[in-house]
């Protein structure tokens, strides 16, 4: 049954709302078999935080619960379900105790416990969870991390950062990743197994990040560390080969208030208001070049090896979020934009390109106070108990709503 969808109201230049026919719950139509799931018990006003992976979508409550929803590759919702799983609306993922942190990635998850316990499930295929044999685990398992856990960060690699600034990792990045990836779907079974491993110590990290094949690191003093690579053509240590047991510091010429990995590159956030990027700016995040697909092509030209300011946004950024190729903003005057990677039209309803290099303006609340993204959809909380999505709906992002896409945020 095809179901009308009404996109809402366009940027300027645009006469009507967009209205598109589209069949319900396509992603049926590759294998995906629809389970009901007992409906959550909480409003949007008990949503702590949501995190948005690349097939499911998690959110924690303020009492501590996880709730997971989308499609289940992998095992990554957690759920004790088939991979072909489709979920349409959060179901509880049993952990056993209050959570107090997550981090996800393309197809799994971890959750640090109250009590200083670490649960991992999805998909293991990177040996990301430390001594851990299966491919896939669709039950949250506890992890082998025998120290006092503060921050928590997850991609192809499991970073932990202790109390006393010890920094751990698990798994692999880059090329050996995609080794891994090669021989578990050709053997199903994980290359390796793992443990962790200690590559520093960096006292009073107060947020932790992971995405491709970068991590960051915020200190409390506004310094920015990294574990590494820093884009896939950013070659940092002029050894033309990936490291991920060095730590890097990246310098800034003023303190830092925020940063968060992306595929390619990190963004931060300083104290007077300014938006920076590093990288390899293949996604056009500070980029304003007309044919940015060059940048593939000629990739060398386009790494940022020192901190850029991003001057698409005029005036002080206050918030920030990343996906992995696209960044939201908050700006002084509650104002909020979008840009970067295009993936089904997430960020412009006026665009097919597959970059948007000029800002977007969202329409949101200017009490929201929380935001997530992926390259696919978004997702943003706001104080008065609202909760708002936009972007494609492939991955069920709309909780329990058809297959759809909204370019303008819908409650």
């Amino acid at each position: 049954t095809a179901s009308e969808i009404s996109e809402g109201s366009l940027p300027e230049g645009e006469n009507s709302a967009k209205v598109e026919q589209e069949p319900m719950y396509a992603p049926e139509e590759f294998g995906y078999v629809l389970y009901d799931m007992p409906a959550a018990d909480f409003s949007a006003a008990d949503i702590a935080e949501i995190a948005l992976g690349f097939s499911a979508n998690y959110l924690l409550t303020n009492s501590g619960d996880v709730y997971a929803w989308g499609l289940n590759d992998g095992g990554c919702l957690g759920l004790n379900l088939p991979e072909n799983a489709m979920v349409l609306s959060p179901a509880k993922v049993e952990i056993g105790e209050s959570v107090r942190q997550i981090a996800v990635s393309s197809a799994a998850a971890v959750a640090l416990g109250g009590s200083g316990t670490l649960y991992g499930w999805g998909r293991n295929s990177s040996a990301c969870f430390p001594n851990e044999k299966n491919g896939v685990i669709s039950l949250p398992i506890v992890l082998d991390a025998d120290m006092e856990i503060e921050h928590i960060a997850l991609s192809s690699m499991l970073v932990l950062c202790s109390k006393n600034g010890d920094v751990y990792t698990c798994g692999c990045f880059g090329d050996e990743a995609l080794s891994f990836s090669e021989q578990y779907y050709a053997t199903g079974k994980i290359a390796e197994v793992r443990g962790l491993t200690l590559v520093g110590n960096i006292p009073n990290v107060v947020s932790a990040s992971a995405s491709g094949e970068c991590v960051v690191l915020l200190t409390d003093g506004g310094e920015v560390y990294t574990i590494g690579r820093i884009g896939s053509y950013a070659d940092f240590d002029k050894l033309k080969k990936y490291s991920n047991d060095k730590i890097t510091k990246i310098d800034f010429p003023e303190k830092i208030v925020k940063a968060e990995a992306m595929s390619e590159g990190l963004a931060a956030l300083s104290e007077s208001g300014k938006l920076y990027y590093v990288g390899h700016d293949v996604y056009g995040i500070e980029d304003s070049r007309a044919e940015l697909a060059a940048s593939f092509a000629d990739a060398e030209k386009n790494c940022i090896t020192e901190p850029k300011i991003i001057e698409k946004i005029s005036g002080r950024v206050t918030d920030f979020e990343v996906g992995g190729g696209n960044v939201i903003v908050r700006t002084e005057n509650s104002e909020f934009y979008t840009w970067g990677y295009n993936s089904g039209s997430f960020v412009s309803a006026k665009s097919d390109a597959e970059f948007v290099l000029v800002p977007q303006k969202l329409s949101l609340p200017a009490e929201t106070s929380r935001m997530s993204i992926s390259n696919f959809s978004g997702a943003a909380l706001a104080e008065d108990g609202r909760a708002f999505a936009w972007g494609s709906g492939y991955y069920c992002i709309y909780m329990g709503d058809t297959y759809a896409k909204s370019h303008t945020p819908r409650e």
